[in-house]
């Protein structure tokens, strides 16, 4: 399975450029890639676990998320992600299948960070959630960055 992680981070990363928002000092935690149905998901998963081990797999906003520790790291640029998600659509939603957002984690609090940007119109409904607080900042139509309070690997 081709994940083409390169091309999606160089559009990322452009799209944060033109938003001149620095993310030169995060870590980036892991990619996400999401399954345009219950029935993708349940093709890929297997396919996943042939470069990936699942850690765990949770419903988030009732939907699966399967949360994968990567066996070789992938490179971008001066990064080494070592994670990646798979995501289920949510009931009703209409998706493309494919990479769909990165998480970085901050050297600074989300608080801190937003303060850092404030004509950015970030989307902060998960920032205070008990399960994966995040703060969310919508690209491009298929694209997110997201800024998560602790890393995915963590317990």
């Amino acid at each position: 399975m081709k994940l083409n992680h390169k091309k999606f981070l160089d559009n990322l990363f452009a799209e944060l450029k033109k938003l001149n928002i620095d993310v030169s000092d995060a870590t980036l935690d892991h990619l996400a890639y999401q399954a345009m149905s219950d029935e993708e998901y349940d093709e890929l998963k297997p396919k996943f676990m042939e470069f990936a081990e699942l850690i765990r797999e949770p419903l988030v906003g009732n939907r699966r998320v399967g949360v994968f520790k990567l066996k070789k790291s992938l490179k971008y640029k001066k990064y080494s992600i070592g994670a990646i998600e798979l995501i289920a659509p949510k009931e009703g939603q209409e998706v493309k299948s494919g990479l769909e957002h990165a998480e970085f984690l901050l050297p600074e609090s989300l608080e801190d960070f937003i303060d850092r940007y404030p004509d950015v119109d970030w989307n902060t409904r998960a920032i205070n959630r008990d399960q994966f607080p995040m703060l969310i900042l919508q690209l491009a139509e298929h694209m997110q960055v997201k800024f998560p309070r602790f890393p995915i690997l963590s317990d």
